[in-house]
């Protein structure tokens, strides 16, 4: 639980399954998908 400034709670517990499948998704994502500087470094060969 976070404490806002305003003395408003926040229960992160809610959302952890979601962050993790979005991260998760991300990095599977971000695998896949060419590199940039791969891509940058052909065009200067």
């Amino acid at each position: 639980i976070i404490r806002m400034a305003s003395g408003e709670t926040l229960d992160l517990k809610a959302y952890e399954a979601d962050m993790r499948h979005l991260i998760d998704t991300y990095i599977e994502r971000m695998s896949r998908a060419p590199s940039r500087r791969s891509a940058r470094s052909a065009c200067w060969s």
